[in-house]
């Protein structure tokens, strides 16, 4: 692994939390695709310095997609996992509720027809 390739990798860590190894690049590896690099840069938020990325082979410009990608599903994931969480809680009080108002009516009823 290149210098460039874990100044890449250690800006990714401190600013998303992601442990990213590049793969050793390829003798023969393509450079980039201008599709990668927008990608790159749209989902680390802009925060890789351009002429790192643009120093990225094509196979490891993929990997840190791949990588990056994998977080935000990670973190879409839980975002509707606590969605959910809130919704069984809003349920769960409702009930709990609707309980404790059947009882205060009943025992209003029974108050009622006992005086």
């Amino acid at each position: 692994m290149s210098l460039k390739d874990s100044d890449i990798a250690e800006i990714i860590r401190k600013v998303n939390g992601i442990d990213l190894e590049l793969p050793d690049p390829l003798p023969d590896e393509p450079p980039l695709t201008h599709e990668q690099f927008e990608e790159i840069q749209k989902l680390s938020d802009n925060i890789l310095p351009d002429e790192k990325v643009l120093e990225l082979g094509k196979w490891q410009a993929a990997h840190v997609i791949f990588k990056l990608k994998e977080v935000e599903l990670k973190i879409k994931l839980a975002e509707d996992d606590q969605e959910e969480e809130d919704r069984l809680y809003t349920i769960k009080l409702i009930i709990l509720f609707s309980g404790f108002l059947f009882l205060a009516l009943y025992g209003f009823i029974f108050f009622i027809r006992n005086r």
